[in-house]
């Protein structure tokens, strides 16, 4: 019949690989449990899984969709044409995408249930025992298509990434500033002079260095002195943040205000977190956590039907991301990272917007984090956090795996939510 499981078919193999191991107790129905979860939650995009495999790294993912978006070529194909992958490394998560039960003994590797070594002698041994049974279905012996699955063609991912790229720029002032203040030769004295030519940016920058904010030293009378003591990481800082203002009124209503408010807050969550960390540049943070969503932004203002429709499939119970795959084979998270990279923003930062939505078996997962990645990660879900609870409840609306993954106490939450707010606050009355 039509549609029925052959004894081929690996979704047979894997009931009867789950079975195994439940019966010879080699794995508890807790861990099993814990591959279910993790296995639900994953995106297996080529790109993706090749991150979880350490074959690519966040700058890799984002500089093939750059390629993309010139490109009527596959994301795996691309991958190899560059020399990031090679023919087998895709080929093997070709496999992965399309038979279930190598995707699920992987996803018991990459959820921490069994090690590699323990989980391939229990693989090996099932399949020993599958091909001598009669009654059970044999593995499939010839493999399955190598055929890359895309929710979209390459040529539809590649319009939205062209449109993004076309209408999605920095105002020229801020791609100038920027520039000056890039790299270890920051000319200050020029990034001032740029920044008094624009009245809006100059009266922002004198705002922003009498505010609290940074508690720099003395009253700031000019931008030059402003930008001198902020210095250029601290200016990047005020210049995007000013820039990001604009870009979110653009969308205006409730949606652009509640982005505006969450990214405000996830800047200040982040920036706190990494001195908590003792990160370096923590700026870095505030920015990341401050343009983490342009992605969303850009998606709103420029493909308003799709964002229409990605709004009513989540009405009905889609998540997010999958709603957002289906509409531009993209998630908000992807484009933002994409945008962040045009713009020439560090590394990782780039890496944080890329992975802001990650959940902890996911982030767990990944061969390659930057530090600075896992804080803007939990800051994002800090800054949707209900104020007016107290942190031990924040600590159990966060979750057990979450909590335990960030290093996160209720005590530490207590200790920097005052300042968080304060600061989240004072900005946006200036920045409005």
């Amino acid at each position: 019949m039509a549609g029925t499981a052959t004894a081929n078919d690996p979704r047979n193999v894997l009931r009867w690989f789950i079975q195994y191991l439940v019966q010879r107790k080699l794995c508890t129905l807790e861990g099993l449990r814990r591959v279910a979860l993790f296995q639900g939650g994953l995106d297996t995009r080529i790109g993706q899984l090749a991150a979880i495999r350490g074959y690519l790294d966040a700058r890799d993912i984002v500089r093939i969709l750059m390629e993309q978006a010139d490109s009527d070529l596959a994301f795996g194909e691309l991958c190899v044409r560059h020399g990031l992958m090679t023919p087998a490394q895709r080929d093997d998560l070709l496999r992965l995408q399309k038979d279930q039960f190598l995707l699920f003994c992987a996803c018991m590797e990459w959820a921490g249930t069994l090690d590699p070594d323990a989980l391939g002698r229990i693989r090996r041994e099932f399949l020993d025992h599958l091909a001598a049974s009669t009654e059970r279905p044999r593995p499939p012996s010839g493999g399955f298509p190598a055929v890359e699955a895309q929710p979209r063609s390459a040529a539809s991912v590649r319009d939205v990434l062209r449109k993004v790229r076309e209408v999605a720029a920095l105002p020229e002032m801020v791609q100038r500033t920027l520039a000056v203040l890039d790299g270890a030769d920051a000319d200050l004295d020029v990034a001032a002079r740029v920044i008094e030519a624009d009245p809006v940016m100059a009266t922002q920058m004198l705002r922003i260095g009498n505010s609290a904010l940074f508690a720099l030293r003395g009253r700031v009378t000019n931008v030059r002195k402003a930008v001198l003591m902020l210095g250029a990481r601290g200016t990047r800082q005020v210049v995007l943040s000013t820039a990001a203002a604009g870009a979110f009124a653009k969308v205006g209503g409730d949606c652009g205000r509640r982005l505006w408010t969450h990214s405000i807050l996830a800047g200040r969550w982040a920036a706190a977190l990494a001195r908590a960390r003792a990160l370096s540049e923590p700026e870095d943070a505030a920015v990341a956590g401050i343009v983490h969503e342009f992605g969303t932004v850009v998606l709103h203002q420029y493909f308003q039907g799709e964002m229409a429709a990605v709004e009513r499939a989540q009405a009905r119970g889609t998540s997010e991301r999958e709603a957002e795959l289906e509409a531009f084979g993209l998630t908000h998270a992807e484009v933002g990272a994409f945008l962040c990279q045009q713009w020439t923003f560090p590394a990782r930062v780039v890496e944080s917007v890329l992975h802001h939505h990650a959940l902890p078996a996911k982030l767990r997962a990944l061969n390659r984090l930057d530090p600075l990645a896992k804080v803007v990660n939990a800051a994002c879900r800090l800054a949707d956090l209900d104020p007016d609870r107290f942190p031990h409840e924040w600590i159990a609306l966060l979750g057990e795996e979450f909590v335990a993954y960030h290093g996160l106490t209720a005590d530490l939450l207590d200790q920097l939510a005052p300042d968080v707010r304060r600061q989240a606050e004072e900005l946006t009355s200036i920045l409005g």
